[in-house]
């Protein structure tokens, strides 16, 4: 019941003696995104040229937040949008999404100028995503390595962590038709 009280629950007792507990959910970061625009230059600018008409992308909704064709405009605050980028990456609900699908997700409610540089970026300084994506766990070879030395390889690398193929399907590389 402590627990419930500590995260802010509405509890009623019902005249049966049943315990109703209400949690009522806030989106945050749409809170801070509305406290943190005055403080952008660039987005301050917008806000009069959206009421005189002069930018038709641009609209203030009913909660006065600037939104880029319904899309929140987040300020340039580095704080806020590395708040967001984890949230989009790192939250158990997304598992570490890779960055053209993490843009693709962050692109549907928020924009900013850059979104997908400051995406990019964050992806490649994931320590989970270096270890665990499949596009890291192939073996570094050189193009004029020998027939032998990419059989070698092949044994050293995909063998050892995944077992003997059932069947192997070439695009006919030239490595794969030359003779030994």
């Amino acid at each position: 019941m402590t627990k419930l009280r500590a995260m802010f629950a509405r509890l009623i007792l019902a005249s049966d003696g049943c315990l109703l507990a209400k949690l009522q959910v806030r989106p945050t970061l749409a809170q801070q995104t509305k406290e943190k625009q005055p403080l952008d230059g660039d987005l301050l600018k917008r806000i009069p040229q959206v009421e005189h008409g002069v930018k038709e992308d641009f609209d203030v909704d009913a909660k006065g937040i600037l939104n880029f064709c319904g899309r929140l405009c987040v300020p340039q605050d580095e704080d806020l949008r590395q708040v967001i980028l984890t949230e989009a990456h790192s939250s158990p609900y997304t598992i570490h999404p890779c960055k053209g699908k993490m843009c693709h997700d962050l692109r549907k409610i928020y924009w900013w100028l850059g979104l997908k540089r400051d995406v990019m970026d964050f992806v490649a300084r994931c320590l989970a995503c270096q270890k665990v994506k499949a596009e890291h766990h192939f073996p570094s070879m050189r193009t004029n390595y020998s027939l032998y030395k990419l059989a070698d390889l092949y044994i050293a690398k995909i063998v050892r962590l995944h077992g003997v193929p059932i069947s192997i399907i070439s695009d006919r590389d030239s490595h794969f038709i030359s003779r030994f």
